[in-house]
């Protein structure tokens, strides 16, 4: 054949093998792209890599750790026990709200007669003791005036309920007297010897006399029921402004009282009565006593806070209105359960611990964590308990998982 024939069929070889060739590439694409998603099988060192996983999600808020694999290395575990503390459950920062010291003695009410117009007669004797209450200093000046105002209040409601007494009996003496007096003439009148017209007049007088008797007692009742208000009122003014009355009242001298305010979550740790600590910020290095007086009952909408008031003990005179403290709540010498700070895995705003189980299982349990202990442990408040396996380290590693495991239907 000659040469030039021979490069002919040369050249027309090589296009029919790309022809083919392509027409194979393009079939292939086709099937790659219509093929179903997951469908493609699993290679040997695929399906490897996916049985030795060091973490997978079993359930909702339940992981499993592959061992002997690098991550389990990292990890420690350790068995929750008591112990125990006397350290706070929780700490709050407050104020000092009213102080009484030592050798402040009472306050007396103002007089109503300071307040009376001039030549107003007085409305009870001026030889009438006003209510005398302990002597608070209190970091408000208009704090100091609704009290002294309470206390006269107090005063004003007893005189009126003794007037309202006093008012009813006097009308009903007078009333019984003029009810005789009728009874007398009505009987002489029926044996002639008295006129008709005398009987009429005594008549008359008595009814006269019964609406005056509910005339005055009316008026004195309506007095005391506009004193009982405005005592009421400076009450719950007092309460508003934490100084509440029955604290005030009971007040011993060497204390005051301090609001802070404590968290919606914490609330179910506080107890009246419980005892507390408070360090002050003007007074560093020193620690005061006193214990849980009263818990508010209308939540900080915002905040979400509840007012607690502390009655703190200052025997030396040492604190002053208005002065920055950090409370401790729950200083009673109790059990605690203790873990490390490293144990805990925060999501969503909750703290998590991950207790054992099953063998290589953990669950991610809800709790409450209290204040630091020692710097590197923390107390736990609710949620585990004594004897529990837990991951005491590490967790931070765990996290991603705990999470997953966490958004997992139930």
């Amino acid at each position: 054949m000659p040469d030039g024939d021979k490069q002919h069929a040369s050249g027309e070889l090589q296009r029919q093998v790309l022809s083919t060739a392509a027409v194979l590439g393009i079939g292939v694409l086709v099937v790659l792209l219509l093929k179903p998603a997951g469908s493609e099988p699993q290679t040997a060192r695929e399906a490897d890599t996916e049985q030795t996983a060091p973490v997978r999600v079993v359930r909702h808020g339940e992981i499993a750790i592959a061992p002997e694999t690098p991550l389990m290395k990292r990890l420690s575990f350790t068995t929750v026990s008591a112990q125990k503390l006397s350290t706070p459950i929780l700490t709050a920062t407050g104020a000092v709200i009213a102080r009484l010291a030592v050798g402040a003695g009472t306050t007396r009410a103002p007089s109503s007669a300071a307040s009376r117009p001039a030549g107003e007669s007085p409305t009870r004797p001026t030889a009438e003791p006003a209510t005398v209450l302990p002597a608070w200093n209190f970091g408000s000046p208009d704090l100091f005036t609704t009290y002294t105002s309470w206390i006269q209040s107090q005063d004003d409601v007893e005189y009126n309920q003794d007037e309202v007494a006093k008012i009813r009996g006097l009308d009903e003496a007078k009333v019984a007297d003029l009810q005789k007096t009728a009874t007398r003439l009505r009987e002489l009148v029926r044996v002639g010897s008295d006129a008709p017209k005398d009987l009429q007049a005594a008549e008359a007088d008595l009814l006269q006399a019964q609406l005056q008797m509910e005339k005055d007692t009316y008026e004195a009742k309506k007095t005391l029921t506009d004193s009982l208000r405005v005592r009421d009122s400076l009450a719950r003014q007092l309460i508003d402004a934490d100084a509440p009355p029955d604290l005030l009242v009971k007040g011993q001298e060497g204390t005051l009282i301090v609001a802070a305010d404590v968290p919606e979550s914490r609330v179910p740790l506080i107890a009246i009565g419980a005892a507390c600590t408070a360090r002050f910020y003007g007074l560093p290095g020193i620690t005061f006593s006193g214990k849980v007086a009263r818990i508010g009952s209308v939540l900080v909408k915002d905040r979400r806070t509840l007012r607690v008031l502390f009655v703190i003990e200052d025997p030396q005179n040492r604190l002053h209105s208005n002065m920055f403290a950090e409370v401790g709540l729950g200083t009673d010498a109790r059990d605690a359960l203790v873990v490390p700070v490293n144990a805990l895995v925060h999501d969503g705003g909750a703290d998590y611990v991950l207790v054992a189980a099953g063998p290589g299982a953990y669950r991610a349990v809800e709790v409450l964590a209290g204040d630091p202990v020692g710097g590197t442990d923390v107390e736990i408040l609710k949620g585990i308990k004594a004897g529990d396996q837990i991951v005491s380290g590490g967790t931070i590693l765990l996290k991603p998982y705990v999470v997953s495991a966490l958004e997992e239907v139930k």
